[in-house]
């Protein structure tokens, strides 16, 4: 006897894409960590230009793919809320990849079946995970791969002690360590020729785009950046699991 493959039933799902990805954010309990930015295995990009991404927003990405956030249902997935404790690094990349990405399987999987659909072509699984090499000894904190090890999004993870964008208004002031994590996160779009990756902390993830050229650090690139609060929610706005 054949077996069905397992789907997913229609009746399961009960929110759009949309409401899906602008529903709160587990809470964090963030013990202080002070620290300081890691200076080691960091790239020299050449003449990195760094300025804000102001198109990345709630209108362009509904110009984009409005049709798929209002249109596909996806299932809604119950997480607990917390609040979770982060002590450390290693506990907040648990936690988001505990309870912040298995919300987005579904909308990920369903947008790419979509699109895929009006490519006409398949497009592969991706999952999430943690502490990958995009080019030794430099590790992405989260990324998000394909089954074959395609990195399409790559990070660099901090504390808010060590961090926070509010340094790149005024980098002026602070020199080149308040875009350290942003050349990180570049290095590592360069490293694994994809333009997108992402820098989180407990307060916010900032969302990078890259021009670049890949696997060459020695040419210029630009790196587009734009902040979003891990306390965004509702309708219409702009959230972590949204802009992920």
């Amino acid at each position: 006897m054949t077996i069905a493959p397992f789907t997913v039933p229609q009746t399961w799902a009960t929110q759009s894409i949309h409401d899906s990805l602008t529903d709160n954010n587990p809470t964090l309990d963030v013990t202080a960590n002070p620290g300081n930015l890691v200076q080691t295995n960091v790239a020299d990009l050449a003449g990195a230009q760094i300025v804000r991404w102001h198109h990345f927003n709630v209108d362009c990405l509904r110009q984009a793919y409005g049709d798929i956030l209002d249109d596909y249902p996806v299932p809604t997935v119950s997480s607990h809320l917390g609040p979770h404790t982060v002590n450390g690094l290693n506990r907040f990349k648990q936690v988001v990849i505990d309870n912040l990405f298995p919300s987005l399987a579904h909308p990920i999987q369903t947008g790419a079946n979509v699109l895929g659909a009006r490519l006409g072509a398949g497009l592969p699984n991706v999952f999430f995970k943690k502490d990958t090499v995009v080019d030794w000894p430099r590790r992405s904190g989260l990324s998000l791969v394909s089954d074959d090890g395609t990195h399409f999004l790559v990070s660099c993870v901090l504390m808010g002690s060590q961090w926070s964008s509010s340094r790149l208004e005024r980098s002026h002031f602070l020199g080149e360590a308040a875009n350290l994590p942003l050349r990180r996160v570049a290095a590592y779009c360069v490293a694994t020729d994809t333009r997108y990756g992402f820098v989180l902390t407990p307060g916010e993830v900032v969302v990078v785009r890259v021009s670049g050229t890949a696997y060459d650090y020695g040419q210029p690139c630009r790196i587009e950046w734009q902040a979003v609060l891990w306390s965004a929610s509702g309708p219409d706005t702009l959230t972590v699991n949204l802009s992920l």
